[in-house]
């Protein structure tokens, strides 16, 4: 009984976590870690208002791809 409860609730986990981890590894390959790490150590925290800036808009494109399946 506690095998079916808990591959269901992995079953939900996976639901809600999948889009996210599969937009998670498409987008950070090889050279876009370097491109961080580069564009980080030149600038610093002077970029940090375009990503405070794009927390929604990501936040809403995550919701719609939820929301499409």
């Amino acid at each position: 009984y506690h095998y079916r409860r808990f591959r269901k609730h992995l079953a939900i986990l996976a639901a809600v976590i999948g889009p996210g981890i599969i937009v998670m590894v498409a987008d950070n390959d090889a050279g876009g870690i370097t491109t961080y790490m580069v564009t980080g150590a030149q600038y610093q925290y002077s970029f940090i208002w375009i990503a405070i800036l794009l927390w929604p808009v990501a936040y809403v494109c995550q919701e719609m791809t939820v929301r499409l399946g």
